[in-house]
Formats: structure tokens, C-alpha cells, sequence
């Protein structure tokens, strides 16, 4: 439990750094090895049991390539957010699958932070890399590249 939560603290610290270096990987990896699922969720807090098949899409924010810096073209999205909401990061099939999970963290990382300066209440955030593709057409990469806001 305390490596998990060193784990994230130091991803949360290299998240204003907006380059993702060999350390987040490697931090990812480990994180990633302790966990016998490929994706971690990180609650803010204890909730009750919550089936997260029922949460539905309420706002995808896209992201360009290798960045997940919140384009001012996505911001007017959230908005309009005013409950607790769950966060999925993804990313394009380019790349390893370490970095493609480390990625999307960093994206619902991002939101997360967003939101939560507005008030939002986050119930959990996770990555799920390059895995769950909206698209596998090489031309609409760009669809895979996102933070799903869920309700």
C-alpha cells in the first residue's frame, strides 16, 4: 500500500512537468508489476461499491499527439460538469504499451485536477492505455487520444 501510494504521489508530481520522462515509466512499470491487473485505479476516496459498467460517457476531452496538455479548444467540454464523475484515460496504438498506460494517467491526471478546481468530485481515474481503441484506423488516431468523463 505504501509503495502504491509512492508510486502515485510521484507520478502526480511529475504531472506539471508535461513531458513524460524514463522515471514515470519506469514508476508506471512497477506500479503495473504489484497490480495483477494491467489497470489501476486510484479512488479520491472510499466509496461505496459502485459498478463502473453503469457509468455512462458524459464528455470525452481529446488531447493532441504525445500530450496531455488540456487544449483551450476542449475546456468549454467540462463546463457544464456539476457531478461526481469517474476518469479514463487513453491513448492511439503508437507506441509501448508502458508508455501508452503512463500517457493516459497523465490525461486523467490533467482532468482530474481540472475538475477538482472547480469543485467536481472525482470517485476514481485510471489509464487504460492503448488498450479499449475507440478506432484502430490510422487515419482517426485522434479519437483514441482522450480523457473519458463518465457519469
Amino acid at each position: 500500500m505504501i509503495k502504491l501510494l509512492l508510486v502515485f504521489i510521484l507520478l502526480l508530481s511529475s504531472c506539471s512537468k508535461k513531458v513524460i520522462t524514463e522515471d514515470d515509466i519506469a514508476l508506471s512499470l512497477q506500479a503495473m508489476a504489484s497490480n495483477n491487473d494491467s489497470v489501476m485505479e486510484f479512488p479520491e476516496k472510499q466509496p461505496a461499491v459502485i459498478s463502473m459498467e453503469k457509468f455512462k460517457t458524459l464528455v470525452t476531452v481529446y488531447f493532441k499527439f504525445d500530450s496531455y496538455e488540456i487544449q483551450k479548444s476542449e475546456e468549454w467540454k467540462m463546463s457544464n460538469i456539476s457531478q461526481p464523475v469517474e476518469l479514463i484515460g487513453g491513448c492511439c496504438p503508437i507506441g509501448t504499451d508502458y508508455y501508452n498506460y503512463t500517457l493516459g494517467l497523465h490525461r486523467a491526471m490533467i482532468v482530474r485536477e481540472y475538475l477538482k478546481n472547480r469543485g467536481i468530485e472525482i470517485i476514481t481515474y485510471k489509464s487504460v492505455g492503448k488498450r479499449n481503441l475507440v478506432t484502430a484506423d490510422s487515419n482517426e488516431y485522434g479519437l483514441n487520444r482522450r480523457c473519458e468523463i463518465r457519469y
